[in-house]
């Protein structure tokens, strides 16, 4: 293994999931590919027949360009339609090891309608 394939391997985390009166109906994780944040969603599907076959293709639909010493800090589903979400992103040292030199960042929270089409 060379170390741009350790450095490249997708590091995640804040899994949740929404359910609106009976099974999970999507998930939403936090992801960390090579320092750059970004959040992804999943929508349950099923056969015609009603029962469950899985997830769909994820589809990212947050991130912060670049390695900016920012990480995800707080996910939640904000609607019982299970397609809107809170997303926010914080400074955390972990994400950059120069940050306790730098000026730190603020919090931002960002409402991402994930099922709804741009």
């Amino acid at each position: 293994k060379s170390l741009d394939s350790y450095l490249g391997f997708p590091a995640r985390s804040h899994l949740i999931g929404c359910e609106n009166d009976g099974p999970v109906q999507a998930i939403a994780w936090a992801q960390v590919t090579r320092g750059t944040p970004s959040v992804w969603y999943s929508v349950a599907t099923r056969k015609r027949d009603g029962t469950d076959h899985g997830f769909s293709k994820p589809l990212m639909i947050a991130n912060i360009s670049g390695d900016a010493g920012m990480s995800v800090m707080g996910l939640t589903f904000a609607s019982k339609d299970c397609g809107d979400l809170l997303v926010t992103f914080g400074p955390t040292a972990a994400a950059n090891p120069n940050s306790e030199t730098c000026v730190p960042k603020p919090y931002a929270t960002y409402f991402v309608q994930a099922n709804k089409p741009g």
